[in-house]
């Protein structure tokens, strides 16, 4: 045989890619897979399912994470590389929140929910193309700013761009009537209007206190304010006057910022109003004496005003001559002595005492019983105040002669009351309601 002859082949193996990469596009959410250090090669990847080769962008959607694997496999060698592998989640930005304001220098402040995040606007719907990148000025008070943004915080993808949000910067013109809501005690109104911007003027006062010339910025305003709180004046007579406390304005606009006059709606005037007293009347053809001696005080209350401060507790008492023989005029001494005090609270006994408007809740009655003793808890003793929670008070009289009835009144709020003599036609000084007077 020949001699032997020996032969050598090696086989080689591709060096392994070192810079697989996959990237996002943050505009469209599309995956590129590379590996630009291998010669020739072949990737495959996976999405959380079996694999598949990789041929060009794709768009795997939000949250899921894509595997690859690339290898070389140039002509030159006899073996592809070992892999080399690179992982990725693909996140999506979520849609900001967009919030404008006016600062009070006029200028729009367009704020976000996200801190990474890109803003558009514009001042037709149109034309939402500008980037913001500060305050935006220059623009006419009236005019409708249009704004969208979008975001890419945490994420790797930017979110859609959020739905575009319009901005007013002027005010709408308030339509509804203000309303206003008394104190406990009315001294005081306090008004609600849907306009954010609230003015208020007092015309007048009672007492010339608290007189507002020109308007008052606020949403509420004293109407009494003198030092005690009620009304005083001796030319006040409870059956022919109703005091008139204030006549109030008040008027509203609607301002995206108060501080911008710019901003700012027209005036309207929504409330024009005068608060008074409520009168307490003596109608003096329902009052009356029977034979018997029985006499009545009918009262009533009134208002003459667009509102009332009501009247919330009415007092008698009766001044009597014990001295029946005594004739006014004559020598005779006329010794005069005064009776309990009754009130009658008006918010008892379906009294009840309304806020506004004409407060004529009904008629109170009070009758005095010739010898009859009180009725319900309002004892006897001269010089006590007793209290009925009553329409119809019936007062002692105990055979004496009434000279005069003395009626006060006392508004909401009031320290102090508001007394008044009056007689009526019927029992004057001098009359006698006796039965034994009568008889003769």
């Amino acid at each position: 045989c020949s001699e032997t002859a020996t032969f050598t082949e090696t086989v080689t193996q591709a060096a392994a890619p070192t810079d697989t990469a996959i990237t996002i596009n943050a505009e469209s959410g599309g995956v590129t897979i590379s590996a630009s250090s291998a010669t020739t090669p072949k990737i495959a990847y996976n999405t959380g399912g079996s694999g598949m080769e990789y041929t060009g962008p794709f768009i795997p959607g939000d949250g899921v994470t894509v595997n690859a694997s690339a290898r070389d496999c140039p002509a030159s060698t006899d073996l592809c590389s070992d892999p080399d592998t690179a992982s990725t989640t693909v996140t999506y930005g979520t849609t900001p929140t967009v919030d404008i304001t006016m600062d009070d220098s006029g200028q729009l402040v367009v704020t976000t929910d996200a801190t990474t995040t890109e803003i558009l606007y514009g001042f037709s719907a149109g034309e939402v193309t500008n980037y913001y990148s500060g305050p935006i000025s220059g623009f006419t008070y009236g005019d409708t700013l249009y704004v969208q943004a979008r975001s890419i915080e945490s994420a790797n993808v930017w979110s859609p761009w959020s739905a575009s949000e319009t901005f007013d910067t002027r005010g709408s013109t308030v339509s509804a009537a203000v309303t206003t809501t008394p104190n406990s005690d009315w001294t005081e109104m306090t008004f609600t209007s849907t306009g954010n911007d609230i003015e208020y003027q007092i015309h007048s006062s009672y007492d010339n206190t608290g007189v507002t010339s020109g308007w008052t910025a606020g949403t509420s305003a004293t109407i009494r304010d003198n030092a005690n709180g009620y009304v005083t004046s001796s030319s006040f007579h409870l059956d022919s006057a109703m005091v008139s406390v204030a006549k109030i304005s008040t008027r509203a606009r609607d301002c995206v910022n108060v501080n911008v006059e710019g901003s700012c709606s027209a005036w309207v005037e929504e409330l024009n109003e005068t608060y008074g007293t409520e009168q307490l009347k003596a109608n003096v053809d329902d009052d009356g004496v029977t034979r018997n001696g029985n006499i009545s005080e009918d009262l009533s209350f009134f208002c003459e005003y667009n509102r009332c401060m009501p009247i919330t507790e009415i007092q008698w008492y009766f001044e009597i001559d014990v001295n029946e023989l005594a004739v006014e005029g004559n020598d005779n001494n006329t010794e005069f002595e005064n009776s309990d005090t009754f009130q009658v609270l008006r918010n008892s006994a379906g009294y009840t005492v309304s806020a506004y408007g004409n407060n004529n809740s009904g008629d109170l009655t009070v009758a005095a019983v010739d010898g009859a003793s009180p009725t319900g808890n309002l004892g006897s003793a001269f010089g006590a105040v007793s209290t009925v929670a009553s329409g119809t008070v019936t007062l002692p009289v105990n055979d004496q002669r009434i000279r005069w009835v003395h009626a006060s009144a006392r508004w909401a709020g009031s320290s102090t009351l508001l007394d008044t003599k009056y007689g009526g036609s019927n029992w004057s000084k001098g009359y006698c309601f006796t039965p034994a007077c009568l008889a003769s």
